[in-house]
């Protein structure tokens, strides 16, 4: 009778693990990953002309990366910062672009 009962819990026991273990198996609503890419350039100081071309790029690289889905299950996000050209605005801009929320670029 003692080892009936122990094969019974063990059973039961192996049952509970794989009912819990099936549980995270449903596809239910899935839910992309954002990545966002800080870029840290001059919008407004003396190499701003060359530099807006190489910002405007990679938005149209990062539009295009969305929109296709290329990545998949992947969101890309792009935020900037604008040096001016001052050495003395890197770290600054760096921590910036290091935090967890960013407001918009047309509110700064």
């Amino acid at each position: 009778m003692k080892k009936e009962w122990q094969i019974t819990v063990a059973c039961f026991l192996v049952l509970a693990l794989i009912a819990v273990l099936c549980l995270g198996c449903g596809k239910g609503e899935e839910q992309g990953v954002t990545i966002t890419l800080g870029e840290l350039t001059d919008f407004t100081g003396p190499a701003s002309v060359s530099t807006l071309y190489l910002h405007y790029a990679l938005q149209d690289t990062i539009r295009y990366y969305n929109e296709e889905g290329l990545i998949p299950g992947v969101k890309l996000k792009l935020v900037s910062y604008d040096t001016q050209y001052s050495p003395a605005r890197t770290l600054p801009g760096y921590d910036w672009l290091k935090e967890e929320e960013h407001e918009p670029a047309a509110a700064r």
